[in-house]
């Protein structure tokens, strides 16, 4: 069901995000940046030479997680706007990430008068499988109503 800005208030939460960090996710973003540290890759490696409990996610691809869970959230309605984050922890592969996240704010976009677009502030925080935050954020969200021009499009 699409997402209904005229709805959304300040407390609601997100719908919680799950995901698995796997070595894959992270071959595809060490390729794409062109960033290939064996702490992230390299099981032994980690624990053996830099003393971690094994390879660790990029902090980078945590932070795409947390958009993957406003997407899921708003669908085609939503273009995130802005995104801060913190890491807290280190994630390892086969970690279960839980994302958890509630509205601080709402507010009509001047521009887009009653029927275009309401402006969303979001916290976001992620949680492994032993409950211990790894990440919090904040994010804003511009959701556009349904049938406002645009839907589903990205303006460049």
């Amino acid at each position: 069901m699409p997402i209904d800005c005229d709805s959304i208030a300040v407390g609601d939460a997100m719908p919680v995000f799950v995901i698995r960090p796997t070595l894959r996710h992270a071959v595809m973003y060490a390729a794409a940046m062109w960033e290939f540290q064996r702490i992230h890759y390299d099981d032994t490696y980690a624990r053996e030479q830099e003393g971690l409990p094994g390879a660790v996610v990029q902090g980078p691809v945590l932070g795409n997680y947390l958009t993957q869970a406003i997407a899921a959230w708003t669908g085609p309605a939503g273009t995130l706007k802005h995104l801060e984050w913190r890491n807290h922890g280190l994630v390892a592969f086969g970690d279960d990430i839980r994302c958890e996240g509630a509205v601080i704010f709402t507010g009509r976009n001047a521009e887009s008068g009653e029927t275009g677009s309401v402006q969303v502030g979001c916290t976001l925080e992620m949680f492994n499988q032993r409950n211990e935050k790894v990440v919090s954020a904040t994010a804003t969200v511009e959701i556009r109503a349904a049938g406002a021009a645009g839907l589903g499009a990205r303006s460049t």
